[in-house]
This record gives structure tokens, C-alpha cells and sequence, in this order.
């Protein structure tokens, strides 16, 4: 991906309201290898506390291991 790419991506990605499509789309083209084989959702049980109030639950879309 060169610059013009990066800066597209960026602009597109997070002016906008959350999209889980368009974020995932972000990651891949940043991180170039995501292991989504790990993706994996919690629910409010896992939720700290004191952001109960404000969250149900969260996610995660992959998992990164930078090769350095």
C-alpha cells in the first residue's frame, strides 16, 4: 500500500460512524497478517465494572505477533 492508499484508508475509516467491516479492512491492510482463526466475543460478564453502565460486551476481530 503506498501513502495515497494509506491516507484514503484512514479518511474513509474514521470520519465515519463504527463499522466493523470497514475497521477489520483497516487492520488487515495495516498489520498485513491477522490471525482472525482467534477472534473471539465476550459479554457483559467480562465487562469491567465501572463501564457496565456503558458496554455490553466486546470483541476481538484477531490477533497480531509482529515478527520482530
Amino acid at each position: 500500500m503506498n501513502a495515497e492508499q494509506a491516507r484514503a484508508l484512514v479518511a474513509e475509516t474514521f470520519p465515519e460512524a463504527f463499522d466493523k467491516s470497514r475497521f477489520r479492512n483497516f487492520v488487515i491492510n495495516l498489520l498485513n497478517r491477522i490471525d482472525e482463526s482467534k477472534a473471539q466475543t465476550w459479554n457483559t460478564t467480562y465487562v469491567k465494572d465501572a463501564f457496565k453502565g456503558h458496554v455490553k460486551g466486546y470483541e476481538r476481530i484477531g490477533t497480531y505477533t509482529s515478527p520482530e
